[in-house]
């Protein structure tokens, strides 16, 4: 989804915003805010709670997989979130050369990591060097955001950490209700992304409301 929005709304704006007098670099750090949140909260939520998703869906059989949905997960926030936004910069600009050297990173990547460990491992290692390779394409450009991708980073990662401790402290109690540790894991992550959520929120229920607004005053004046 988060790519799609990239691909779909991201670039077109940013296409338009390059051959206008605006500054790129403003609008692109304005445009990739909500689904750096979003994307921050959701991945917070998988690389802490993947075990409990795997037993909240699935039966015994598969529970041994939710190492590989945190893995995923981790190499998804670097590859598709962040990297993502990156690529439909270089992108916009004309620079479609940068996008298939992000291609051909995580290609070669996959082949290096895969070998050497897990599947799932390896493929998130491939996403990472993807990553590396958009922050030097935009930053070359003038679009550099590598400290803003590092806090959020920290962030995933220790919201990720107090989801997991949580369910933790919860077995370790004998408590194994998986609904039950589902729901806190949603909650702590929630905790850690809360405000940024609210404000994100609060502009979209804003601009709603402005829209409707004039909406209103047009139907009123014809």
């Amino acid at each position: 989804m988060l790519s799609s929005v990239s691909n779909r709304v991201l670039f077109p704006l940013y296409t338009r915003i390059h051959y206008s007098p605006e500054d790129l670099s403003q609008v692109c750090r304005t445009a990739r805010w909500p689904l750096l949140i979003l994307g921050g909260w959701a991945a917070a939520g998988f690389i802490g709670g993947g075990p409990t998703i795997i037993r909240l869906l699935y039966d015994s059989r598969y529970w041994e997989a939710g190492w590989m949905i945190q893995m995923l997960s981790a190499g998804l926030w670097f590859g598709i979130v962040l990297g993502g936004t990156y690529g439909a910069v270089v992108l916009a600009v004309g620079r479609s050369d940068w996008t298939a050297a992000m291609a051909f990173s995580k290609f070669l990547g996959m082949l290096a990591f895969i070998p050497l460990g897990y599947w799932a491992g390896g493929l998130a290692v491939s996403e990472l060097v993807r990553y590396a390779v958009a922050v030097r394409g935009a930053a070359r450009l003038g679009f550099d955001e590598r400290r803003e991708d590092l806090k959020l980073t920290a962030r995933v990662a220790v919201a990720a950490l107090a989801g997991w401790s949580a369910v933790a402290w919860l077995t370790e109690l004998g408590i194994i209700h998986v609904v039950l540790h589902a729901l806190v894991i949603f909650m702590v992550v929630t905790a850690f992304w809360g405000r940024s959520l609210f404000v994100l929120f609060s502009r979209v229920r804003r601009k709603e409301s402005l829209f409707l607004r004039d909406a209103q005053l047009s139907d009123e004046s014809v």
